[in-house]
């Protein structure tokens, strides 16, 4: 992987660590990224400490042509399963 890649890559880890998503015109407007989807891969399976505890969530988007493509969103397992015990306290009643 050449340097550019290696920085389109961290910009993207980062984008995405934010709390962002992301589509492939989005990372070529604004990481000048041409292959996502490899990126993504790469992230996936190359970044195990990044990836700890994470989940990158692909959701198919379709444009007004029809055209179908990925977004992507990164998810902490951590925070959502926090997000999901309160909910259920709330729902029991156990917490407001």
């Amino acid at each position: 992987m050449g340097m550019r890649n290696k920085s389109q890559k961290s910009k993207i880890m980062k984008w995405l660590d934010s709390g962002n998503n992301i589509t492939p015109i989005e990372a070529l407007e604004m990481f000048g990224c041409f292959r996502l989807a490899a990126i993504i891969h790469s992230i996936k399976h190359q970044e195990k400490e990044f990836m700890k505890d994470k989940e990158l969530v692909t959701s198919m988007v379709t444009n007004k042509f029809g055209v179908k493509y990925g977004s992507y969103k990164l998810i902490n397992k951590k925070i959502q399963k926090t997000n999901l015990i309160i909910e259920n306290r709330r729902i029991l009643g156990l917490i407001r």
